[in-house]
């Protein structure tokens, strides 16, 4: 079983992670974001957005695993997530 102090560790990491993505990409080109390493490689731009839907679908999900003994939720995909958004 996941302890009170182990939560709250993971709760504060997920909380703090959009604003150091954030500080880690403010200062990059959009040529920075958007070119990719090789032509079957993600740009910035990419992970960011893959990223963004991945807390989008399982945020709420992995809160309720931290926070429930027993939780249920619904399956959905990150990439049709994605696929209906424009990050």
């Amino acid at each position: 079983k996941v302890t009170a102090a182990e939560i709250a560790k993971y709760m504060q990491i997920l909380e703090k992670t959009p604003d150091r993505m954030t500080a880690a990409s403010d200062k990059l080109t959009v040529a920075q974001l958007q070119g990719r390493p090789g032509s079957d490689e993600w740009s910035i731009n990419d992970i960011l957005a893959h990223l963004r839907a991945c807390m989008d679908v399982w945020g709420k999900d992995i809160r309720t695993m931290l926070t429930e003994d027993n939780p249920r939720w619904r399956h959905l995909s990150p990439r049709t997530w994605l696929r209906k958004t424009n990050y």
